[in-house]
């Protein structure tokens, strides 16, 4: 499954004209998996992890990466 997170991540972040390194893929397709595993147990988000969609990739990583251009570093980290 960390593989198909990968390659969603990837192509929502080619549409969206983010620049994403292979370590935050990587990272992100980590927290992914995760979270599929938690999410099996209990509904942590809205989404179906076990079969992800790009309408979830999209509003579970893509969204926020888009968003944090707009904080300032000092705020990223306290």
């Amino acid at each position: 499954m960390r593989d198909e997170f990968e390659a969603l991540i990837r192509r929502g972040a080619e549409v969206r004209g983010l620049s994403l390194s292979a370590a935050v893929v990587d990272r992100l397709a980590g927290y992914l998996d995760i979270l599929a595993f938690w999410n099996r147990r209990i509904n942590l988000t809205a989404f179906d992890l076990a079969r992800p969609s790009e309408a979830a990739i999209a509003r579970l990583v893509l969204e926020p990466a888009e968003a944090s251009v707009f904080v300032r570093p000092v705020d990223r980290y306290g």
